[in-house]
């Protein structure tokens, strides 16, 4: 990711509404999951920190980025056992370490994603969880995945097999932020289209009207809250929580 982009989120992640929905979710999953103190807790690619926040109310909290300015970012944050990943994958904790590791939008950034799967299962504890989120359905692909340095989107299978494969036991994987698949779809649709001008890069993490940012947020939330019993048949992102 390009550092502007850090710069932008660092400013925006707070409250745009698709960051805010994703932390309701994520807060969601946590708090079905069994607990115990005190909890080891990974963010995977980090970025600038702002989830930390919320995963420091369930426990200790590490972070392993790729990029210099997300750590600094997370350190101005006041998080400061935070690392910079300097050989690749690797992951510089030893084996079994973690109670939980999240991964937010990480995965389809990176070329060899079952060597990351199975490096994320090297550092979790048995009985530990990873809670995976990440970009879903092809047909979506647009500038922003590109300009994102993004490498493919899931679908529900290929994503399941992949987790599979590196020997966690899924607990739940399905499609959220479905309610808002078909303006997406459509916007995304007629981007593809020679008079449709591409926005600025990072343009889409701004928050620009705090009325429409509001209403989108609360959709957002009312997702959240279904896909509790819902399971539905498309959707945006993917999610996976799974256990070692």
């Amino acid at each position: 990711m390009e550092s502007r982009r850090y710069d932008i989120l660092y400013k925006h992640e707070a409250n745009h509404w698709w960051f805010k929905g994703r932390r309701k979710l994520l807060e969601a999953i946590l708090k079905d999951l069994p607990q115990k103190t005190p909890l080891r807790i990974l963010d995977s690619g980090c970025c600038t920190g702002y989830n930390l926040y919320l995963l420091s109310k369930f426990g200790k909290v590490y972070g392993v980025d790729t990029e210099r300015k997300a750590v600094a970012y997370c350190k101005k944050r006041g998080f400061s056992k935070i690392r910079l990943l300097k050989n690749g994958l690797k992951i510089p904790f030893k084996d079994n370490y973690f109670d939980i590791i999240t991964s937010l939008d990480v995965i389809e950034h990176v070329t060899k994603d079952k060597e990351y799967l199975k490096e994320l299962y090297r550092v979790l504890a048995p009985g530990g969880h990873l809670i995976l989120f990440t970009p879903a359905i092809k047909l979506l692909w647009s500038h922003l995945d590109t300009k994102s340095h993004h490498i493919r989107r899931y679908d529900k299978k290929m994503l399941a097999t992949k987790v599979k494969d590196t020997q966690f036991v899924i607990r739940d994987i399905k499609y959220f932020n479905y309610l808002m698949f078909p303006p997406i779809l459509l916007i995304r649709l007629l981007q593809k289209l020679p008079m449709f001008k591409e926005k600025d890069w990072g343009s889409e993490l701004i928050v620009y009207n705090r009325f429409i940012n509001k209403i989108q947020t609360l959709i957002f939330y009312l997702d959240v809250w279904s896909v509790k019993w819902l399971s539905p048949p498309i959707g945006v992102s993917l999610l996976v929580v799974g256990k070692k």
